[in-house]
């Protein structure tokens, strides 16, 4: 008895600890970080994980919360209410993210799944330590929100406009406080929108991986089995690329408009400040957060916007393949596959439909950022 009691304790922690394994060949950070605040559908295996989700959920809302409060006694004071709104809505949409996907929580599984399925794959260090460095970098505009010389009146406004007289008391206010904002934007939006682009590389280098195998078949070996082939291993691409469309269809929307919003409030602070008063710290600190938010939007429209120009050059070699194949054997009784691919759309990440993730985009969107910000110190 004590024998099997020990021998499926052996097996619960065996288990237990190769969850991974569906999703990933090694553990590493950011899979634990999925599971742990219960972005994946097995997440909430035990009472244990299910409360950690409960507590994670509870401080996202509160922080929210926290926001729109300072917020408004900030607006009392403060004649810039364009920005502080907008910049408070930048908060609002990073609770929208978390929210969007816990709910698509199931599709996150799937996905990974199918890409273990299609490609296994174990994440390089390289990656973990650009995740402990986006984490890092956010962390910087809290310290030097803490260095400033307005120390003293943002700790007004975090302390819900209640005097802190004790400078120990109003770093570590801001401290806190900063750390729990900075969590819900921008650590977390950038966090998933790494995640989206570190998908999307993969998916690129499996069409990369097809179209390369299609250039080095000579053309009397591209035969219509070889064909089905690749087209079946393309098949299995579009369906990852279409639970990648669903996991990321709101949330994508949700993370550009929060940084779109973020750069356009810190050029709109950065020249009010420049105009005020010169405070290294402060310049520092709005220049540090434009940069984010402008690099988190241009790595989305680059990184997401790869894949349909990957999938444009599988579908033009496959096509000039098959043209060589019919040069070559002067006949066209067999089944044209490269006609049936011309008629059907590249494949684009979208967000509600509202924006295309291309690289086109990305002067398109930098006009509207300058413009945007124009009309928000305008008016």
């Amino acid at each position: 008895m004590i024998g099997q009691r020990k021998k499926f304790r052996n097996n619960f922690q065996t288990h237990d600890t190769k969850w991974y394994l569906k999703y990933v060949n090694e553990p590493n950070a950011f899979i634990y970080l999925l599971y742990w605040m219960g972005l994946l559908d097995d997440s909430d295996t035990t009472l244990e994980r299910r409360v950690t989700h409960r507590i994670v959920l509870a401080i996202f809302l509160l922080v929210s919360l926290d926001v729109v409060v300072i917020t408004v006694l900030r607006a009392i004071y403060d004649s810039n209410l364009r920005e502080l709104l907008i910049f408070m809505s930048t908060y609002i949409l990073g609770l929208f993210i978390f929210l969007e996907m816990r709910r698509k929580r199931k599709f996150m599984s799937i996905l990974l799944r199918m890409l273990q399925e299609v490609r296994p794959h174990a994440e390089k260090k390289k990656t973990c330590n650009l995740l402990y460095s986006i984490c890092f970098a956010h962390v910087i505009p809290i310290v030097l929100h803490a260095c400033s010389k307005f120390r003293a009146q943002t700790a007004w406004f975090l302390a819900y406009c209640n005097p802190i007289n004790d400078p120990h008391n109003q770093v570590l206010l801001i401290l806190l406080k900063g750390t729990a904002n900075s969590i819900l934007y921008p650590i977390f939006p950038t966090l998933v929108l790494f995640f989206l682009c570190i998908l999307c590389q993969r998916i690129c280098y499996e069409i990369r991986h097809l179209t390369s195998e299609i250039s080095k078949v000579s053309p009397k070996e591209f035969t219509v089995s070889k064909q089905v082939d690749i087209l079946r291993r393309k098949r299995n691409v579009e369906d990852i690329l279409n639970v990648l469309q669903n996991l990321f269809y709101s949330s994508s929307f949700f993370i550009c408009m929060a940084n779109f919003c973020c750069c356009c409030t810190q050029i709109g602070w950065v020249v009010g400040i420049c105009r005020l008063e010169n405070d290294w710290t402060m310049l520092t600190l709005f220049f540090l957060q434009l940069a984010c938010s402008a690099a988190s939007l241009l790595a989305c429209l680059w990184v997401v916007g790869g894949l349909p120009i990957e999938m444009q050059a599988f579908i033009k070699e496959f096509q000039l393949k098959i043209e060589h194949r019919l040069m070559l054997r002067g006949r066209e009784d067999e089944v044209n596959f490269g006609r049936r691919l011309d008629e059907r759309s590249v494949f684009v990440l979208s967000g509600y439909d509202i924006i295309h993730f291309k690289r086109s985009s990305i002067l398109a969107l930098a006009a509207s950022v300058l413009t945007y910000t124009l009309l928000l110190i305008k008016y």
